[in-house]
């Protein structure tokens, strides 16, 4: 890259993030006020049906994916392959995975939930709506070449469209089933916008450019990612099937509330360790001690963030539960207070996920997911039928706290970030510390 195109480089690079974090910000907005509207119309029994049925699909997403979204950006940069074959290659093999992915996730959802007839509709309708998740692959051209904005602006507009319908079927009809629907035919139409988006530029997929070695290869080496992705939303997600089946669904719906008002902080941590995972992988290679100190400083502002967040929520949970969705929803605020701890270990774990990419430790990955998931089943097996959803929150606290720090502990590779976490738990410490990395930064950018 020359003096001349740097710059250019840099400001696409930019503009794309600003773009895709403006999305997120705006979709997380969009998405909250449906779940607050919906929820208040629908009321926790028909809103815990909607919502264990969304989490079976959620099983979906990480299987279909094949592990392949950085392997699939990194193939376009590297340019080994033409861009048909990798982008026809990667989609129909995630084609494949969503169709046996969804097979899996009835054969999960209806082993696990006796179901009604309504329900049964909905399941198939979501899981053959999944099929489009092989065309999220073509999201990864749009991103190699630096051009994600009219994606965003396609997709953003079609998820307001369908958020109003969903407000508009809720309003109107109070059916968990036609707005369920509105879910699955969302999937669809976004699966359209990347298909029409992609034949726009001359770009054509096709199963005469499918290279099936070179879509073998890939998938080996992602594999391990799949497993652990699959791992992960077990642990994320199972607690509202176990509900599901060992509960009613009203109880499905008051827990189902909770967590939704906990997890919506999530992002933050998320996008603060996107953006300063490439100036720690820079530090990585050039100075060792500096770049402990940054790792250090991160973590204890992820934690600070969180402790603050978990404070405040806790600290105003049935005032907020009973703004937001009303009376009928009051049992949320109890499952509230104990599952937004668990954002605590959420927010230094996204900073620990990426911490193992550095140190090339990705089957960590798996066991830490792995064990979480474990325990969060055996728990919620024992606890669901004492406590219900409150058994389900703090079967989900103790995991994420076992997945997120305990498990760093367990071999000697991760231990040196079980110790950087463990300094952290030191919130005088951890609080000054922030403070003099954000001092830093802003110091940098200034100068």
């Amino acid at each position: 890259m020359t003096a001349e195109t740097a710059p250019t480089t840099l400001n696409r690079v930019l503009k794309n993030t600003s773009w895709l974090t403006l999305e997120k910000v705006a979709s997380m907005g969009l998405s909250f006020f449906v779940t607050m509207v919906i929820a208040r119309q629908l009321g926790p029994e028909a809103f815990g049906q909607l919502n264990f049925l969304l989490a079976g699909a959620a099983l979906i997403p990480p299987l279909a994916s094949l592990g392949m979204n950085a392997i699939i950006t990194r193939e376009l940069l590297d340019a080994r392959h033409t861009e048909d074959t990798i982008l026809s290659t990667t989609c129909v093999f995630r084609l494949l995975a969503s169709i046996a992915s969804a097979s899996l996730c009835v054969l999960i959802v209806a082993s696990t939930v006796a179901l009604t007839p309504a329900e049964w509709t909905l399941l198939v309708c979501l899981a053959l709506a999944s099929s489009t998740y092989g065309l999220q692959a073509l999201e990864f051209w749009f991103q190699a070449h630096m051009n994600i904005r009219p994606v965003v602006m396609c997709r953003f507009a079609f998820m307001a469209g369908f958020a109003a319908a969903k407000v508009a079927v809720a309003l109107a009809t109070q059916s968990f089933l036609l707005v369920g629907l509105l879910f699955a035919a969302e999937l669809v139409f976004i699966g359209a916008v990347y298909w029409l988006l992609y034949t726009r530029y001359q770009r054509h997929i096709s199963f005469s450019h499918v290279n099936w070695h070179y879509g073998v290869a890939l998938f080996k080496q992602s594999f391990w990612l799949v497993l652990s992705g699959f791992a992960a939303i077990i642990y994320l997600k199972i607690d509202q099937l176990m509900l599901a089946s060992m509960t009613t669904r009203a109880e499905v719906g008051i827990y189902s509330a909770a967590v939704r008002l906990s997890e919506v902080w999530y992002f933050f941590a998320t996008a603060f360790v996107t953006a300063i995972f490439p100036a720690l992988l820079s530090l990585r290679k050039k100075n060792e001690a500096r770049y402990q100190k940054r790792l250090q400083q991160s973590c204890n502002l992820l934690f600070g963030a969180a402790l603050l967040i978990a404070i405040v929520i806790a600290s105003i949970a049935p005032w907020l539960v009973n703004l937001l969705f009303g009376p009928a929803f009051n049992g949320s605020a109890l499952v509230l207070q104990l599952h937004v701890w668990a954002g605590v270990f959420i927010f230094v774990r996204a900073l620990a996920s990426k911490w193992l990419i550095a140190e090339h430790l990705l089957q960590f990955s798996l066991l830490s997911h792995g064990v979480g998931a474990v325990i969060n089943v055996l728990l919620n097996l024992v606890l669901i039928p004492l406590y219900g959803g409150v058994g389900a929150a703090i079967a989900t606290l103790v995991s994420y706290a076992v997945a997120g720090y305990g498990v760093f502990w367990l071999a000697k590779p991760t231990r040196p970030m079980a110790r950087v976490i463990t300094q952290s738990f030191n919130v005088v410490s951890a609080l000054i510390d922030a403070r003099r990395a954000v001092s830093g930064w802003q110091q940098r950018r200034q100068g």
